[in-house]
């Protein structure tokens, strides 16, 4: 059966110092186990910059790429259009002098 007894200073100092050991064994695995977390949060956080870096990079060239074939493609609708305009202008100077001629 359990005996009611009163631990000594010895016994209560030994359990004492177990107990803190074990706390500080512990917060030590702990410690380790935050600056391990730590360390792979600060790579995510690079890896996210060079990430995001690279595809306002790539973004910024294919706008600049975009604008490009736009403009270029605007010209070459201005440019049919004024040939058309050259086209009508003609087409108008020809029949109107079939109709001189007639």
């Amino acid at each position: 059966m359990h005996e009611n007894r009163k631990r000594d200073d010895e016994e209560i100092d030994a359990i004492n110092t177990k107990r803190q050991s074990q706390r500080d064994e512990e917060s030590e695995h702990q410690e380790v186990h935050l600056e391990a977390r730590n360390a792979l949060k600060a790579s995510r956080e690079v890896f996210k910059q060079k990430i995001l870096d690279r595809v306002d990079t790539e973004r910024s060239d294919y706008k600049e790429s975009l604008q490009t074939t736009m403009d270029n493609r605007t010209g070459f609708r201005e440019s049919i259009v004024m040939r058309k305009e050259k086209e009508k202008a003609l087409t108008d100077l020809l029949a109107m002098e079939k109709i001189d001629l007639a």
